[in-house]
């Protein structure tokens, strides 16, 4: 028995060593106190049998405590290298395709947009059902729909990204229509390397939202737009939501003459696609993005609880369609989840539009960042990481999440000094590369003036100087 009680104690040693040595998540401080005061208790205990079990127990809870926070972290960011978007075949609704045998040697078009390879792969699909004409191309989404509404076409494939989009200028669509094959399309994800010290260098983060709930797994439109800069040192956030119509240059195109599109239509492409065309917007680097949707955003502050924003505006919301509308007024408002949504989403009954979004955007983000550096909020971190998991696409990784947490433990008494700008610009109707010249959109063309003194802003706080 002796040599059993001996085992344990030693057990226990090795396992709160090896827990406090990997832990990234506490300051260094707090696992020497937390490593210290147990290992004495332990030696004050040594020959008290029944003393010495308590603290044994004690260690171990401690112990796996410490190793479950690493856990935790991990869970939060879950990184698939790959991105799988579906591809479907759309016929008009009375038509007598009914499946991808009855399409073959149909009139079939894809869009000439989208990358050679995935063309490629409808054709090769489309082979091994044997089909044996060729593609028929065109460029804007919209030409293509106009073209199967027309009859010149009999089958429009399109990726599945795109169809957000589609229902905001066509909302009748998927009743028009019916799908009658889908494929995946997988491909490699760009890698957005931040080579940067997160705890001791200024960095600029993206943060992009889309309106959907569940999985992101898929690509969707870029309805939220945010960047910063964030200085660890001066302990300062400069900020400046990005109008979703701002009119821009999409990357993905850049070899094309005309690639001017919104800011919306670049996340079809992917988020890395929205972060290289933010990138050139600005004409700054972007260390790190940050992707999420609705569900994530109402998950996050149902775990935090409630957040504090302050209204310029007085406004009743129309954007739910479910419930009685909110009424917001002027002033220090406590919302919680869905009023923060509410808040958030709304943009038609303003008369600058998606620009006071934007502001309210901001005051959300500025909320939640006041809550998640408070320690009653970091001690629930089990809880928020559970809510989200899964919701999130990242650059960020684990270890970095842990090592600004545990400095803002260490600096507890720092705040946070956060600063938000709004872009200027003048409404417009304009075609796009996405849906096509010969479809105008409402667009916003951004101030030259008022993007050039945000950008300088940006970059102020990107300065180690005092």
């Amino acid at each position: 028995m002796k040599y059993v009680r001996l085992t344990m104690k030693l057990l226990a040693i090795i396992l709160l060593l090896v827990a406090l040595i990997t832990n990234d998540f506490l300051p260094f401080p707090y696992l020497l106190g937390i490593g210290v005061v147990e290992i004495l208790l332990l030696l004050l205990v040594w020959k008290r049998k029944i003393l010495q079990i308590f603290v044994v127990l004690v260690m171990l809870l401690s112990s796996f405590a410490l190793l479950y926070t690493e856990n935790i972290i991990a869970r939060l960011v879950t990184y698939d290298p790959l991105q799988v978007n579906s591809v479907s075949f759309f016929t008009l609704k009375d038509s007598s395709i009914l499946t991808v045998k009855s399409a073959v040697n149909k009139r079939i078009a894809s869009s000439s947009l989208v990358e050679e390879a995935l063309n490629d792969l409808i054709l090769d699909e489309l082979r091994d059902e044997g089909h044996t004409g060729e593609l028929i191309t065109y460029s804007g989404i919209y030409e293509g729909i106009e073209l199967l509404y027309a009859g010149e076409i009999d089958v429009l494939v399109l990726d599945e990204a795109y169809l957000d989009t589609i229902m905001d200028v066509d909302p009748d669509f998927l009743t028009k229509t019916k799908v009658v094959w889908a494929i995946e399309n997988t491909v490699e994800k760009e890698v957005l390397n931040p080579d940067i010290d997160i705890t001791s260098e200024p960095f600029t983060i993206l943060v992009i939202a889309n309106d959907n709930y569940g999985s992101i797994s898929k690509n969707g439109r870029s309805d939220v737009n945010l960047l910063m800069t964030i200085n660890p040192i001066k302990h300062t956030i400069d900020m400046v939501t990005i109008p979703r119509d701002a009119y821009v240059h999409n990357m993905y195109y850049s070899n094309y003459d005309n690639n001017m599109d919104k800011l919306t239509h670049t996340g079809t492409r992917g988020a890395l696609n929205t972060v290289r065309t933010v990138e050139n917007l600005f004409n700054m680097k972007i260390n790190y993005f940050i992707r999420l949707n609705f569900s994530s955003f109402l998950n996050i502050i149902d775990a935090i609880g409630t957040i504090d924003v302050h209204n310029t505006y007085a406004f009743t919301e129309t954007s739910s369609t479910t419930g009685t509308p909110i009424y917001f007024p002027v002033g220090d408002l406590t919302l919680n989840a869905m009023e923060a949504f509410r808040f958030v989403r709304e943009r038609k009954v303003f008369t600058d539009g998606d620009i006071q979004r934007g502001r309210n955007q901001q005051e959300v983000i500025k909320g939640m960042i006041k809550e998640m550096t408070k320690l009653s909020t970091l001690s629930r971190i089990d809880s928020i990481v559970s809510a989200v998991a899964g919701t999130i696409e990242t650059n960020v990784t684990p270890k970095e999440i842990m090592a600004v947490a545990r400095q803002q433990i260490q600096n507890l008494d720092f705040g946070w000094t956060l600063t938000g700008h709004t872009l200027k610009g003048t409404n417009a109707l304009e075609g796009t590369i996405t849906m096509g010249f010969n479809k105008p959109l409402y667009v916003i063309h951004l101030n030259a003036d008022s993007l050039a003194e945000v950008r300088a802003s940006l970059m102020a706080n990107l300065e180690v100087g005092e």
